[in-house]
């Protein structure tokens, strides 16, 4: 008996020991955790990582086509239009090289062949959060692998349409603005057009929205002023119009245009539109691929190396 109660004694004693160092342990590791958490949590979509944050644009030169790339400033990444069908490996590269990852907002203005014609390849090689496209089909082979490829990928197509907001916060806010009809007798007028406002800075960005889905826009109550605009259908005469430029007062306009192209673009007649609002000219053919950072106040434009030659 006296052997038993010995016995007792010592397990007691070890059980006691074993729950005081346990209880040590959890009182080193929650701090740890607690201050490891928020620094490896991401920032709520939509909300600005940071008073240093930037919107960049950058205005890839895809010769007679369209792309733009948008770092947004809460750390989305948007891609407007992949180029020509040629071009997709390209732009895999270049929104490699820029350290892109995944695209949030991937959008084809409208189902033209040299807007659409990466798509497919970008699809197949990032993750792709949504696609954007206005309602509007075309017989293409090219449109038809852009839709295969968004089937494959599961991914979600969102329609775009006037009005529509994408972002919204106090100091960012992403918007389509057109279509605003579903009717149009051009393709190119069923063009998304969106534009970005980042604090006191504008970007717009027009696809190749003609004059008609110019005057359309007018119509409605939208605030159109902005510092940059993505020229329409690569400064031919049927976009920027007067009054249309006249709403926007853009301070830069930027043309994605191919080097001595058969369309005889950009056409004088834009290009003076275009001079009588004070807006510096800058054109991919000439200056190559466009970066432009903005701090929400001003704006910074650098040229990068990287083009491709048509």
């Amino acid at each position: 008996m006296q052997q038993l109660k010995k016995f007792i004694a010592v397990l007691v004693l070890l059980l006691t020991i074993i729950v005081v160092i346990g209880n040590a342990g959890c009182s080193l590791l929650s701090p740890a955790l607690e201050q490891e958490a928020p620094s490896s949590a991401a920032p709520p979509s939509g909300e600005i990582a940071g008073e240093s944050a930037l919107l960049k644009v950058h205005f890839i030169d895809v010769g007679q086509a369209d792309s733009s790339l948008v770092e947004l400033p809460n750390g989305q990444i948007m891609l407007i239009d992949a180029g020509n069908n040629g071009d997709g490996d390209f732009l895999v590269n270049y929104l490699k090289e820029t350290g892109i990852k995944q695209i949030d907002y991937l959008v084809g203005t409208h189902p033209h062949e040299d807007h659409i014609g990466g798509l497919d390849t970008i699809i197949y090689n990032f993750k792709v959060d949504k696609v954007i496209m206005p309602d509007k089909s075309h017989t293409s082979e090219t449109f038809k692998d852009v839709l295969t490829a968004i089937k494959s990928k599961k991914i979600p197509l969102v329609k775009a349409s006037g009005g529509k907001t994408l972002i919204t916060t106090p100091n960012l806010e992403a918007m389509i603005i057109a279509p605003v009809k579903n009717d149009y007798d051009e393709i190119n007028d069923y063009s998304a057009v969106i534009k970005i406002t980042y604090q006191e800075t504008g970007f717009i960005f027009q696809g190749d929205a003609g004059i008609t889905a110019e005057n359309n826009i007018l119509d409605q109550d939208f605030n159109l002023k902005s510092d940059v605009i993505k020229v329409g259908h690569h400064g031919s005469y049927t976009s920027s119009s007067s009054d249309y430029l006249a709403k926007v007062k853009p301070s830069y306009a930027v043309i994605s245009v191919g080097k001595e192209n058969s369309y005889d673009h950009p056409h004088d007649k834009a290009l003076a539109r275009l001079k009588k609002t004070g807006a510096k000219i800058y054109r991919t053919d000439l200056d190559g691929t466009l970066i432009f950072t903005s701090n929400g106040n001003t704006i910074n434009v650098t040229r990068s190396d990287w083009g491709n030659p048509d």
